[in-house]
């Protein structure tokens, strides 16, 4: 695959960048939307327990949700661990597609969501076929949360 239909010119191009080392061909067009893609620091601390941060969650109820102009049914929040998926599925409700990165792999929504769960960086949530997969189901917006956002590759 070379040829990139997909995603926002933005997004694709930082995968394209971090992942593809610029080989992609980036067929979509920018027409200067702004905060394609947003990172939230959260608040540092020890907020993740047993793979769940509610802290996140609140983040995304309360400040990310509110500020997309997606339809329900266009949103998709990814998250490394399905403790943060049935939690945060508790929290939203059904509407919004909420899956672990891996059962999202082949779909696509307008706007997608990253809850990275951890306080500190692990493997798991900095393994670069995960993240290029996270990032690049966003068509239009991606949005990422972590309390460790300086030292994450998708903030380098």
């Amino acid at each position: 695959m070379r040829e990139h239909y997909r995603c926002h010119p933005k997004i694709i191009n930082f995968c394209n960048l971090k992942f593809y080392g610029g080989n992609l061909l980036i067929m979509t067009h920018d027409n200067g939307e702004e905060d394609v893609i947003c990172a939230i620091k959260t608040t540092v601390g020890n907020h993740s327990r047993d793979h769940m941060n509610q802290r996140e969650i609140d983040v995304i109820k309360e400040e990310v949700l509110p500020n997309l102009s997606y339809q329900d049914t266009e949103i998709g929040i990814i998250a490394p661990y399905n403790k943060q998926i049935e939690a945060i599925q508790y929290n939203l409700g059904n509407n919004i597609d909420i899956k672990t990165v891996h059962k999202f792999q082949g779909r696509e929504k307008d706007a997608i969501i990253m809850t990275t769960v951890d306080d500190i960086i692990t493997e798991f949530t900095d393994d670069p076929n995960l993240l290029n997969v996270a990032v690049s189901r966003a068509k239009k917006n991606f949005t990422l949360l972590s309390p460790v956002i300086s030292n994450l590759t998708i903030a380098t």
